[in-house]
């Protein structure tokens, strides 16, 4: 069942919707009126033109249905007499107790007209968001008779009631002629899907393999299990299989996955349904890691370890040993890997890179599991990451002194890596930090050229104009602070650091005398 929104959207959407209109119609009115006033100033001066054709005359009356002063006073009497409803509504939504309930209904049948209108829809919605079907369909009913603006909303709600409640026919029905009513609706999608569902349970299969077929882009899960759906009911196992396949192992995190792996386990056993394969299986177990749901992982991997042909076993395994890792269960990991057989290439980085994580602790391994990459497989991105959590280690610990080092190997060997440019940058700043102001000059300097976009281009030339500073060539430093006004005007820093002379930044002389990085000379000496 598809329900759009949350409890507190749809209110919150319809009092912006009755605005929206209301401001839409009220300058509508007024430009009408000044066409208005404005064509009879020139019909008084210009020879008469020539009569539109009827064709035209439909579609001037098409564009101008919307504006008419009528529906300008529904809208504005609507918005004004809902304006009450609002907190009902919000309490409503929220709290969906009886008294309520209550609230609400007691409104509704207060307001005959489009507040009325709203408030049963309200009303309906409510019971909707509680699987009370049959119980919203007479306040959706009710909320039919003054819709107005809202009309796609009352028949989507309405529709969606009807099948809730076992009642397929209602619903097709309420949402026949939907996408000719409202053809821009934001509920379009939702409402086909709806409708495709109500046709399969009214034995209009093919109908709805033809219109699901047709609105397929983008995919979603919920209607690919109602297209699913539909071609098991019309006798398509293997089409309704690959369908339904397409939800439960591309698509796990959709809450449709598990209704279509329901509806999977009786296609399985029919002759010409072709058994699910391996790079199915594997790509179900990539999204759920991805995800972080490493429960559901460790089952999809410990499947896959068991059914991987030869050349995939060690990769299982090593994938295995690592959702078990990082879902925390450890003692499992290390059982993992210490059964794993002697093994090469990305596996077997990918295991040294897990080791060298559970040996955080223990820095002679860490160096240890650090050689054996550096030596056998240098170019590996298991290897950038090691060095990039070696690195963070030791900045912890802190060691800024391996840090460092770590940080500038990353960027030496890996300089279009993903952790190139922040590498390069911690490497720099840990220099700085150590006092060696030479080499940091020149690695600040490398920071902006070597990484002209990364986010660290700003911090390296402001302490590179700081080193400038503390040299007293003030001109240079003065040269970087500028560079950073200029093209990081949106940048935020400590205003008494961006002067350009160590008395400018002093805070201790009163902001007056202090002058900005903007001035060409500030007037102090050496400046």
């Amino acid at each position: 069942m598809v329900v759009v929104g949350s409890r507190v959207f749809l209110i919150a959407l319809l009092f912006a919707g009755l605005v929206a209109a209301g401001v839409a119609a009220q300058q509508s009115e007024t430009s009408s009126a000044q066409s208005t006033q404005k064509g009879s100033t020139k019909k008084e001066s210009s020879p008469a033109k020539k009569k539109p054709s009827s064709t035209t005359r439909k579609k001037t009356a098409a564009k101008k249905r919307h504006v008419t002063p009528i529906r300008v006073q529904r809208v504005r009497r609507a918005f004004v007499a809902s304006a009450s409803l609002k907190p009902m509504a919000r309490q409503l939504l929220q709290d969906r107790t009886p008294a309520a309930y209550a609230g609400v209904e007691k409104y509704a049948r207060a307001h005959p007209d489009e507040a009325g209108s709203l408030a049963w829809l309200v009303a309906g919605y409510a019971r909707v968001l509680d699987r009370q079907y049959a119980q919203a369909i007479e306040p959706l009913k009710n909320a039919r008779t003054h819709a107005g603006e809202l009309g796609d909303y009352v028949d989507y709600y309405l529709a969606t009631a009807y099948a809730g409640a076992a009642d397929p026919p209602h619903a097709a029905a309420a949402l026949a002629e939907f996408q000719t009513k409202y053809p821009d609706s934001l509920l379009a999608r939702d409402a086909m899907v709806v409708y495709a569902g109500a046709l399969v349970s009214t034995g209009q299969e093919k109908e709805a393999i033809t219109l699901l077929e047709a609105n397929r882009t983008p995919t979603r899960a919920d209607l690919e299990l109602t297209l699913g759906r539909a071609y098991s009911a019309a006798g398509q196992p293997v089409r309704a299989a690959q369908t339904l396949r397409h939800i439960y192992y591309s698509m796990p995190l959709a809450t449709e996955a598990a209704e279509a792996e329901l509806l999977l386990k009786p296609l399985a056993s029919i002759p010409g349904v072709p058994p699910v394969t391996f790079q199915e299986q594997k790509m179900r177990a990539e999204v759920l890691a991805q995800a972080r749901r490493f429960s559901e992982a460790i089952i999809e991997y410990r499947t896959l370890v068991r059914q991987a042909p030869p050349e995939e076993t060690a990769a299982m395994q090593v994938a295995l040993a690592s959702v078990l890792y990082h879902g925390g269960r450890t003692y499992e990991t290390h059982q993992v890997l210490a059964q794993l057989p002697p093994m090469s290439g990305e596996p077997d980085a990918q295991r040294l890179y897990l080791l060298l994580e559970m040996e955080r602790p223990d820095t002679g391994r860490v160096e240890q599991t650090l050689s054996s990459l550096r030596g056998s497989y240098p170019q590996s991105p298991w290897f950038e990451e090691s060095l990039y959590s070696a690195a963070n280690m030791y900045l912890l610990r802190p060691d800024y002194e391996h840090a460092a080092a770590l940080y500038g190997e990353i960027a030496q060997r890996f300089p279009a890596g993903k952790y190139a440019a922040s590498a390069h940058w911690k490497s720099a700043w840990l220099t700085f930090r150590l006092g060696r102001n030479d080499q940091a000059r020149k690695m600040f300097e490398e920071q902006v050229e070597a990484y002209p976009s990364s986010n660290q281009v700003v911090p390296a030339l402001y302490w590179r104009g700081r080193i400038a500073e503390g040299e007293r060539d003030y001109g240079r430093a003065r040269a970087y602070y500028q560079k950073i006004a200029e093209r990081f005007r949106h940048y935020s820093m400590r205003t008494r650091r961006a002067h350009g002379c160590a008395r400018c930044r002093d805070p201790r002389i009163p902001s007056p005398i202090r002058c900005s990085i903007t001035s060409p000379r500030c007037g102090h000496p050496g400046a």
